[in-house]
């Protein structure tokens, strides 16, 4: 059954491509220069399984490859050094048959990919492969929450926002923009009214605490 390896450490790669073979498996590290590469390789090729790292360097974010290789019918596992279970579940999503990490020992990694690609048991069991998803689901509503009012802030009010985040006075903002002050003085007020908040320091607080970005930045 044959391995394709997809990770931008050649050295890496093949160590593990050999430690694979001496398993029993055929092993080969895909060579592309580009994702749409690794895709083709991968419909070439069609191994029994895909071993994709998710820092690929120069060719990006494997997590935008697993949908494409899922697509093509590829069983694709991932192994990170990412230990963060959304991070796992973002894969899943996409379809990403299961995660294995690199903290994991290299026996027991050489096991995972030889059962996975043997089908002799699932990397992640259905009921915890549900339980990320869900986990997932419920991170996304309440990061959804969490931004919601500063949605409701038209550009000019993210752009004062985001001033009085850089400590700018009413006056320094009028001086800069060549607005009248009343008139910025009018855009924090509807600042503080969307953010529910009685100043401009309960505002500054409130974006941070939410990690608010200003648009563009």
């Amino acid at each position: 059954m044959q391995v394709l390896i997809v990770d931008d450490h050649p050295v890496l790669a093949e160590s593990f491509a050999a430690a694979l073979r001496g398993s029993g498996l055929d092993a080969e590290v895909a060579r592309a220069a580009t994702p749409g590469e690794v895709v083709d390789l991968a419909r070439e090729a069609d191994p029994a399984l895909v071993l994709l790292d998710l820092d690929l360097g120069a060719l990006g974010d494997g997590r935008d490859l697993i949908a494409p290789l899922a697509d093509d019918d590829q069983f694709v596992v991932v192994l990170t050094a990412v230990t963060e279970p959304l991070a796992h579940a973002e894969c899943l999503e996409a379809g990403a048959r299961g995660v294995l990490t690199k903290d994991t020992s290299f026996e027991r990694l050489i096991e995972g990919v030889r059962e996975a690609a043997e089908g002799q048991r699932p990397l992640v069991s259905e009921a915890r492969r549900q339980q990320l998803l869900a986990d997932l689901r419920k991170h996304r509503h309440e990061e959804a929450g969490r931004l919601a009012a500063f949605e409701r802030l038209t550009p000019t009010e993210a752009r004062t926002l985001a001033a009085l985040m850089d400590g700018l006075s009413a006056e320094e903002m009028s001086q800069a923009w060549y607005v009248a002050i009343t008139t910025v003085r009018s855009h924090i007020r509807s600042v503080l009214r969307k953010l529910d908040v009685g100043s401009q320091l309960a505002a500054v607080a409130k974006a941070r605490q939410a990690d608010w970005q200003p648009p563009g930045s």
